[in-house]
Parts: structure tokens; C-alpha cells; sequence
């Protein structure tokens, strides 16, 4: 199957997909888009467990992807348990990609530290893309069922930038009651994606399906949505698909 479709990106082919720890350790998938980069050059995936990240002694590992087609690189990874290691254990893994050129016995990194605009996830500052193994937290459960998306002409919309407002996405939750009272039954978040330290809104992402792990990550940002849905609050999302 490729990662494109008809012109359509196939979003569960890009970025990093892991399964649950098994004998031989963690399997993980790579999909990256990478425009005008094919015969000539070399993309590797460097892996480190999150646990392991400060561990001077314990190197990330270098997982070479393939050429598909289309500008498309893929790979596939079994990450085996290694002693005095996290590696092949459940958790969250780091990765980066590193970009080189070959030439005739020469191979010169051009990138050493790629960010992958299809991660879902990051680690806390978003320089590093991130994925993790099944089960690793715990899943959302979802409780605004009866929520229905209100007719535009009632929307009395309160536009706000999560880390201005209340530092995380549920600092935002705990001041629900607050917008409420002022008739605001319509949160326009800015943009909410991984972005770089510097302080600019949210309009210079790293990411763009990455909520920000600062501020809560996608579960934090799960549970602001399903509480503003309970309270008949809708939510907007201000996104940037170019950095």
C-alpha cells in the first residue's frame, strides 16, 4: 500500500507506528514524505528510549529507510531488548531522521536532526518527533455523545493562545466556567501543534499532528474538547500547514 492515494496523503502510512513489546523486542514502521530527495542520498532513523535519553552510555540506533517512490521513504524495525537498556521495552521512544549524501565512497550528513511533520507525538521541548508502544497510557474515554456542533450564527466565539491563557490545556479546562459566564459558548484555540521555544503563537510549527507535549500533548488536548463539548462549548482549531 502506498502513502498516497489519489493525490491524498494516507496518514496511517506516515510517521511511526510501534507494536507492543514482544519476545524479539518492538517492531516500528516509518513512512516520511521528502520532496525531491531519491537515488543519491541516505535517510536514516536515529531511536533512543525515552528513558535512555540522558544515558551518555547508550547511543541512539541508526535505522536505515528505503526509497518507495513518489519521494516516499519507508522502514521497518524490530528493536531488540538490549541489556542495561530501555530498548525493546514498552514506553515512549525519541527519534529523529538524518539526512546524508553518498557519493563514491564518501557519505556526508547533510541533516543530522530531520523532525518528522507526520509525528503525532514529541517530546517535551518538540525538537525530537516521538512515538510510542501500545498501551504505554491509558485511552480516552469519550463522554460527550449527545454534543451537536451549534448553527454559526449562535456562535459567540473567544479566541485564545492555550499557553497565554493557562499554561496547559487543562488550565484552559479549569477557566471553562469563567468563559461560560461571559456567554462565550465557542473556544478558538490558536494553533496548538509542537512549535519551536521562541515565543510566536504557535505560527511556526515543527509539527502539524503533534499537540503540544508543554501543554498536555493529545490527551491533554482530548480533555479540554470533551469538556468543552459537556458544556456545550464548540472548539475551533487555528492551524499552519507550512513552517
Amino acid at each position: 500500500m502506498r502513502p498516497i492515494l489519489d493525490g491524498v496523503f494516507d496518514l496511517t502510512r506516515l510517521g511511526a507506528f510501534a507494536s507492543a513489546p514482544g519476545p524479539k523486542g518492538v517492531t516500528v514502521s516509518f513512512g516520511l514524505w521528502l520532496p525531491n530527495i531519491s537515488d543519491g542520498f541516505l535517510v536514516e532513523a536515529l531511536v533512543i528510549h525515552a528513558d535512555d535519553r540522558f544515558v551518555e552510555d547508550v547511543p541512539s540506533i541508526a535505522i536505515e529507510l528505503t526509497h518507495d517512490s513518489d519521494d516516499f521513504w519507508t522502514g521497518s524495525y524490530t528493536i531488540a531488548t538490549q541489556r542495561g537498556t530501555s530498548f525493546g521495552k514498552k514506553g515512549r521512544y525519541l527519534y529523529r531522521y538524518r539526512l546524508s549524501r553518498v557519493t563514491t565512497g564518501k557519505t556526508t550528513v547533510l541533516s543530522n536532526s530531520v523532525a518528522d511533520p507526520f509525528a503525532t507525538q514529541t517530546d517535551d521541548v518538540g525538537q525530537f518527533s516521538a512515538f510510542e508502544t501500545p498501551g504505554t497510557t491509558s485511552g480516552h474515554r469519550w463522554t460527550d455523545d449527545n454534543w451537536r456542533v451549534p448553527c454559526v450564527e449562535d456562535l459567540i466565539v473567544y479566541e485564545l493562545d492555550v499557553e497565554e491563557f493557562n499554561g496547559t490545556f487543562d488550565g484552559v479546562v479549569d477557566r471553562l466556567g469563567y468563559l461560560q459566564s461571559l456567554g462565550v459558548n465557542c473556544l478558538e484555540l490558536m494553533p496548538v501543534t509542537s512549535l519551536r521555544v521562541d515565543f510566536d503563537w504557535g505560527y511556526s510549527p515543527l509539527n502539524f499532528f503533534a499537540p503540544n507535549e508543554r501543554w498536555g500533548g493529545a490527551p491533554g488536548l482530548k480533555r479540554l474538547v470533551n469538556e468543552c463539548h459537556n458544556r456545550e462549548i464548540a472548539v475551533i482549531l487555528d492551524v499552519v500547514y507550512y513552517s
